[in-house]
């Protein structure tokens, strides 16, 4: 799956780049605090492990949707970025027809199994 994509999908993939981290980061953060609010008799070490695991999981999210964006790994960028419900079905179809039938399928045949 090493195609690369067209100019303009890339373009507006780059551009949607901030606006995906900040939303991202943002419900990340929101998160966090839930944790901090929640102290339900817990010492803070047991707070800050929770806050710990919890950035440490998220980091993998961080780097699967935003780390290596390069124009052959788009794709990938792309799909991780609609499994984890960060890009919307709106900021989808700014892509190609090409583009979004090459993610439809890939996720259509990753639903099968």
């Amino acid at each position: 799956m090493d195609k690369e994509i067209k100019e303009s999908d890339w373009k507006y993939l780059k551009k949607l780049k901030p606006i995906l981290l900040e939303r991202t980061c943002a419900k990340i953060n929101r998160e966090a605090e839930l944790k901090l609010k929640n102290k339900e008799n817990r010492e803070q070490y047991q707070v800050f492990i929770a806050l710990y695991e919890h950035y440490r999981k998220k980091d993998d999210l961080i780097a699967d949707c935003f780390d290596d964006y390069r124009r052959s790994t788009a794709l990938y960028k792309i799909l991780h970025l609609l499994y984890n419900g960060i890009m919307t079905d709106a900021e989808f179809e700014g892509f190609s027809t090409e583009m979004k039938e090459t993610v439809k399928g890939i996720m259509e045949i990753n639903e099968r199994d």
